[in-house]
């Protein structure tokens, strides 16, 4: 007896294999896609609770958080918006009356009492995109009388303002809201609140120190200029007086890329620490636009520090008005700087 059934052919089952690959290869961008709008949502989510912090912590103290009175030694913004974002855990876990770190100047390395605390995470200090959670290595400075200690840290990096020569300088006043010792309230931001932008994203570093960016993804690292040129003068009460870094506002940061290609000392640690004060750790400004193809820099403690992310095309920023808006690649460098200044007088400073 016969079976009235036929199977397959071999033509006609790798026919349907063909098809349901086909099928897969045209659902899968579409799944990652609807996957990613929900990191970015998630992401915006997370933004939006920082600018809701820095609006109540104005309400508290009338004015917002510096980024700190010294970068080497001091908490960061994030660390003083703890109260106001719904962290009452961490907010537990540390005494604001003791150092973040210990020792003197040159010499400091983390406060033992605090070497737990700053390993401590949240989701809301990073973006979901980013799929960076690494414990990040805070070196002592200069000295053996402390550890080394490990840190979390974060995505989320407070405007300091254009970084056009001199304002990259963040010891002393920037065109921006934030920078060491600033106290700015509401009436600074006289371009408007709407028009002003205070926060935005970074894609975190690596965590690993090099002398060559090869085979590895440079926006994980940072480019570490000091050694090439003295910028920043320590015995000067002003900014650094030779801008030798910088560019001429056209985009081009042919200056730039010479030293970048002629550097030979890169680090990882790019976000590396919410609880820091430090630029590289918490901070951006607007000298480069979104997601420029330059990696980051830093000199002397302070630098040039993108907002960046693995959004496609773009990044999240805050508004000082809270409002969160996502910023594309494209937007013009001019348009980009001024939205981050606070009282430059752009009569079109919205991107």
């Amino acid at each position: 007896l016969h079976s009235k059934f036929k199977a397959f052919t071999l033509v006609e089952l790798l026919v349907v294999i063909a098809i349901i690959g086909v099928l897969i290869a045209l659902l899968l961008p579409a799944v990652q896609a609807a996957r990613e709008a929900a990191r970015r949502m998630q992401c915006s989510s997370n933004m939006r609770q920082w600018g809701i912090a820095l609006h109540n912590y104005h309400s508290t103290y009338n004015c917002f958080p510096g980024l700190g009175n010294d970068g080497v030694a001091t908490y960061s913004i994030h660390a003083s918006l703890l109260p106001f974002i719904e962290q009452p855990a961490l907010v537990s876990l540390i005494d604001f009356k003791q150092p973040l770190m210990v020792g003197s100047r040159g010499t400091y390395y983390i406060n033992a009492d605090l070497t737990e605390v700053i390993k401590t995470d949240a989701n809301v200090f990073r973006c979901p995109s980013d799929g960076t959670n690494l414990l990040y290595k805070v070196a002592q400075i200069g000295s053996t009388a402390g550890p080394d200690a490990f840190a979390r840290g974060t995505n989320y990096m407070f405007s300091t303002g254009s970084g056009v020569y001199p304002t990259f300088d963040v010891r002393y006043p920037t065109d921006g809201l934030f920078y060491y010792k600033s106290k700015h309230g509401i009436e600074s931001i006289t371009d408007g609140t709407s028009n002003t932008m205070i926060v935005s994203e970074t894609k975190m570093g690596d965590n690993i120190e090099t002398a060559t960016t090869s085979d590895v993804p440079i926006m994980r690292r940072t480019a570490a200029l000091s050694s090439q040129i003295a910028v920043i003068s320590a015995a000067s009460n002003t900014p650094g007086s030779t801008p030798a870094l910088t560019d001429p506002g056209d985009g081009s940061f042919t200056n730039l890329k010479t030293r970048i290609d002629a550097n030979t000392a890169w680090t990882g640690c790019r976000g590396g620490a919410w609880i820091w004060g430090a630029p590289i750790y918490t901070s951006f400004n607007a000298y480069y636009p979104p997601n420029h193809s330059l990696p980051d820099i830093h000199f002397h403690g302070v630098g040039f520090y993108g907002a960046r992310s693995n959004h496609p095309a773009g990044v999240n920023t805050v508004y000082a008005d809270g409002s969160v808006c996502f910023t594309a690649n494209t937007i013009f460098l001019d348009i980009w700087r001024a939205a981050a200044t606070k009282g430059g007088g752009e009569t079109n400073s919205s991107p």
